[in-house]
């Protein structure tokens, strides 16, 4: 059996490792995980805990914990699972083990992981988030050729956990000091009962709930107390709530917002209904609120009048700007009709009349000119059609068909040129094409000449031939590139044969230095693996592994001194624990108890769970000194 590496965290107990020579029956090739969940502060065993496995995010299987604590399952290979520890009325906690990427050899015979948990029972006003992400990751590690925790990401989360702790552990403690402030407020509370000092009664059963919420008798006595305070300032309540609402009531008359004065006044009677004074001022309200509605009525009535004249002006502009001229008269003359005094409107009418006969005259010259860019249009097209085909005498013929029509327009004129210089280009163009046609036949022999010996890394008649091709087509990038990727291929083969050389003596080097760095680093002789490993280091800088060793290195020298520096505390707590204990035991002896009990408290003080000094002495003395 081959223990994994792990640093074990108070807050945490993990184990992973792989099991050896396991007998015929135990030969799963899978991932046996079993553990016990404990209570955090007693360390009690566990029952109604449910562990769930979700394996790929999704529910796998689940089981629920017995008096012992206890649970297991198999995982299967290749996955990626968290577990899951929960019950009602406790904080929940999970981990993450990845079963991918392990090797068949490695898998033959099955892994184990022994995962003990501790769950918190739930406390207000702590918050647990921090508990929601996986408190451990677990996965392959090729190194060990096992399963390993993830240290980087534990100490990743290792104060905010340590934080969480201390709160929750600080929270236990006060609440553990609550009972007797709770104790202390509800006998302040009875008193101040007793001398009908009501509202300091109020005070201290509010401070005794605050100390235990929703605490049945601390509630009831709160109630009782707040009874008698009510009753005692209920009258006074009354003459000012009256006084209030006459205030305000008086001041919504005086700013002429009699609805709001109405209703503060009634609510005055509603207080005190035999006041005469608030029932007057309603009837002043009423008065007020029937004039202002009349009025209001007549001026709905003009400004509805008003509105629909704005509107049928509002549509003739808009109508008019968008030249539809039929329905800006017909809004016009609905806004005439409205307000015949109104000198806006006729005028308008008279501009539309004036309009539709510019329209009318326009029409006619249009259709004139319609008809004229017809037949020139018609006469462009067809000589498009024949130019794009190529046939440049029908061409010629349609756009002087449509010269004749508009002498002015330079287009026709444009296309008669270019197709005097067609012509032109078509002769020259066959020409240039016979001379080419040779040029370029020589040139591709030429070429695939020098491609064949390229290809057969005859470099040196390639570069004849490519050159050969230059001097025929002295612009083609083609032969030029082929000439630098053959300089560069004969650059290549000669730094190939040197940096080759030159690897094999840094590797021969490197791998020395590393077999060295090893051989130190496995009989504990840190100081000279560390200076083999920066030797590797300088050698190839990149490399992990030197890196990762040199830092394993640093980690070992620090839990050695860390070791050291915790004995020695240790060992100093031991002995002034047992000097006190001897102190007080002498005391205890000679009947000093006074004495002897300051001194294991003092004992305790240094070890608080030390059972000595808390339960054999102290329980022997007199009780009048308990």
């Amino acid at each position: 059996m081959a223990a994994s590496p792990f640093r074990p965290i108070p807050w945490l107990v993990l184990a992973v490792f792989l099991l050896f020579g396991l007998a015929a029956n135990a030969q799963i090739d899978n991932v046996y995980v079993y553990g016990t969940v404990k209570d955090y502060n007693t360390s009690k065993k566990l029952d109604g805990i449910t562990v769930s496995v979700l394996k790929d995010g999704a529910q796998f299987t689940q089981v629920v914990t017995s008096a012992n604590g206890k649970y297991e399952f198999n995982l299967d290979y290749g996955h990626d699972y968290k577990l899951v520890f929960d019950k009602v009325g406790m904080v929940g906690k999970n981990v993450s083990i990845n079963t991918t990427g392990i090797p068949d050899a490695d898998r033959q015979g099955g892994l184990a992981m022994n995962v003990e948990m501790t769950l918190f029972q739930e406390l207000p006003g702590i918050d647990f988030k921090l508990l929601q992400q996986p408190i451990g990751k677990s996965k392959y590690d090729p190194d060990t050729k096992n399963l390993a925790w993830d240290l980087a990401y534990t100490e990743q989360i290792r104060a905010e956990m340590e934080r969480l702790l201390k709160e929750y552990d600080d929270k236990k403690k006060r609440e553990a000091g609550a009972d007797e402030d709770y104790a202390k407020a509800m006998k302040a509370g009875t008193d101040a009962m007793a001398a009908a000092s009501y509202e300091k009664a109020v005070k201290s059963f509010t401070d005794a709930l605050g100390l235990k919420p929703a605490d049945p008798v601390a509630t009831a006595k709160l109630s009782d107390a707040q009874i008698k305070l009510n009753e005692l300032s209920a009258a006074s309540k009354k003459e000012a709530q009256y006084a209030e609402l006459i205030k305000a009531a008086d001041g919504f008359f005086g700013k002429k917002q009699y609805e709001e004065a109405k209703a503060k006044y009634q609510e005055a009677t509603q207080v005190k209904d035999q006041e005469a004074y608030p029932k007057q001022k309603i009837k002043e309200c009423d008065a007020f609120i029937d004039d202002l509605a009349k009025k209001a009525e007549a001026d709905k009535k003009a400004k509805e009048l008003d509105d629909q004249f704005k509107a049928a002006v509002a549509a003739g502009d808009a109508a008019f700007k968008a030249e539809n001229y039929e329905l800006a008269k017909t809004s016009f003359t609905q806004a005439q009709s409205l307000k015949p005094a109104e000198k806006y409107p006729p005028e308008q009418l008279a501009a539309i009349a004036k309009k539709l006969d510019e329209l009318a005259k326009k029409a006619e010259e249009d259709a004139k000119n319609k008809e004229l860019d017809a037949n020139y249009q018609a006469a462009i097209d067809a000589g498009d059609a024949s130019f794009k085909k190529a046939d440049y005498d029908a061409a010629k013929g349609k756009y002087n068909e449509a010269l004749g029509l508009k002498p002015k327009e330079k287009y026709p004129t444009d296309q008669l040129a270019a197709i005097e210089q067609k012509l032109k280009e078509l002769a020259d163009k066959a020409d240039a094409d016979a001379k080419a046609k040779e040029l370029d036949a020589l040139y591709q022999a030429t070429i695939a000449a020098a491609d064949a010996s390229f290809k057969s890394a005859e470099y040196d008649a390639a570069k004849g031939k490519y050159n050969e091709a230059l001097g025929l087509k002295s612009t083609e990038k083609y032969p030029a590139d082929q000439l630098a990727a053959i300089e560069k291929k004969l650059k290549e083969l000669a730094d190939k044969a040197d940096a080759d050389a030159k690897a094999k003596e840094l590797d021969a080097q490197y791998q020395a230095a590393i077999a060295a760095a090893d051989a130190s680093f496995q009989t504990a002789d840190y100081d000279a693996a560390k200076n083999k490993y920066n030797e590797a280091l300088g050698l190839k800088a990149k490399e992990k592994y030197p890196a990762d060793q040199i830092a394993a290195i640093e980690k070992k020298l620090k839990e050695l001194a860390d070791k050291a520096d915790a004995d020695a505390k240790a060992k100093a707590l031991d002995e002034d624990y047992k000097k006190l204990v001897d102190k007080a035991e002498k005391f205890f002896a000679d009947a000093e108890y006074a004495d002897a009990k300051t001194k294991f408290q003092e004992a305790l003080g240094l070890k608080p769970d030390e059972a000595k000094p808390k339960d054999a002495s102290l329980r022997s003395m007199p009780s009048w000194l308990n």
